[in-house]
């Protein structure tokens, strides 16, 4: 085991946190993630994991995820009265380039990423109040008094992280102006939900996802037009059923078979590309440097690349010398701001369209999806080529 002056500590113990530790542990760095949680949280809803997700996960040895859910081949956007706005063959992209999206119960990926972390690596209930860098490390400070000297440290604190905050002031995410309500419905088969394929879709104003993950489980996910500070109370099943009436099968049947328990929502926010992530010796990963909205379904997939790449930096760099660790950490910025900052436009603009209420701006909505249907899918075949195509630990 090495000692303070090459380990990575991570602040927060979520799917960003947890990858991370992994990644760095699998190319020789200790890596150890303190979360002010008791304990790992159960989480509700499904998981989209994109192409370079599934790169990192076969990377970081956890392929096995997969097989808990199930591949996603076709992505359609579609009109509430049925006509298709925009349609991906990723299945055919996937046998030509591997390495295909998928869907998995939200759970699922924070569970395997526990389970390969050595006892240890993750500590519940460490409450970080703030840090201090110099010349040869960083020390973390806890509410309980105690303190952690590490080489590096590494913000993976959400949305709303602190550590982000400490690096460059208050920035405070964006709403918006949706929710998004959803679960996950056991025991629940139709024949137009079947595995691999993925519609959204789209009404004035509102939106309604469906997918299969496998095992007779189907997720769905309903964006609704909240703007945050509503006094709204959060909908009830029968407002959904209202909401979505007469829309394409199996909508209403899905609904319907929600246990109101497993039913949840959110409301959505994201951040601007920020103008750094870090100084010095500590940096940002996950949503506490790029959140996005669900629209793309990116998020734990940019999260779990992030990772990946941070550890291929790091892994040949001596955590002592503090101009290298500055060099190393501001080329992963570079690296992973880039590729993210589309992601969050592109996610964001999916939102934006999907609140367009009026008649005639739906029209030209269609139009506009329609219209982009090809540099999407083009796009989407680069991502399958050339994202995270790095070596080996």
């Amino acid at each position: 085991m090495s000692g303070p002056e090459q380990r990575v500590l991570i602040v927060g113990a979520n799917m960003a946190g947890t990858s991370a530790a992994l990644a760095l542990r699998k190319v020789g760095i200790e890596a150890i993630a303190f979360d002010r949680m008791p304990a790992m949280p159960s989480m509700n809803g499904g998981l989209h994991i994109w192409t370079n997700g599934a790169k990192a996960l076969e990377w970081l040895g956890l392929g096995r995820v997969r097989y808990g859910g199930a591949p996603v081949n076709l992505l359609e956007f579609r009109s509430y009265k049925g006509p298709v706005l925009l349609r991906a063959n990723v299945g055919s992209l996937a046998e030509r380039y591997g390495d295909g999206p998928f869907f998995i119960p939200r759970q699922d990926l924070p569970a395997a990423l526990h389970e390969d972390l050595p006892d240890g690596a993750v500590q519940w209930g460490r409450n970080v109040t703030g840090y201090t860098q110099d010349d040869k490390g960083v020390t973390l400070q806890f509410s309980d008094g105690g303190e952690e000297r590490g080489a590096v440290l590494l913000g993976a604190d959400g949305i709303n992280s602190t550590t982000r905050t400490a690096v460059q002031g208050e920035i405070k995410p964006r709403p918006a102006g949706y929710q998004d309500w959803g679960a996950v419905v056991q025991n629940f088969t139709h024949p137009a939900a079947p595995e691999g394929y993925y519609p959204t879709y789209w009404g004035r104003g509102i939106r309604f996802g469906i997918a299969n993950i496998g095992q007779s489980r189907v997720y769905w996910a309903a964006a609704l037009p909240r703007p945050e500070g509503s006094t709204t109370d959060p909908p009830e099943l029968s407002e959904m059923l209202e909401r979505f009436k007469g829309w394409p099968a199996p909508i209403e049947d899905v609904i319907k078979a929600t246990d109101p328990t497993s039913f949840y929502g959110a409301q959505i926010r994201d951040l601007k590309t920020l103008p750094r992530w870090g100084e010095g010796r500590v940096t940002l990963s996950g949503d506490a440097a790029h959140a996005m909205t669900p629209n793309a379904g990116r998020g734990a997939s940019e999260a779990l690349e992030d990772a990946v790449v941070l550890a291929q930096i790091l892994r040949r760099v001596d955590m002592r010398d503090p101009a290298r660790v500055d060099v190393a950490l501001r080329d992963y910025e570079a690296r992973r701001r880039k590729a993210t900052s589309s992601v969050v436009a592109l996610s964001r603009q999916i939102g934006m369209l999907g609140k367009w209420s009026n008649p005639v701006m739906n029209t030209g909505r269609a139009a506009y999806i329609r219209a982009i249907n090809i540099p999407t899918v083009v796009g989407m075949k680069q991502d399958f080529k050339t994202r995270l195509n790095g070596g080996a630990p």
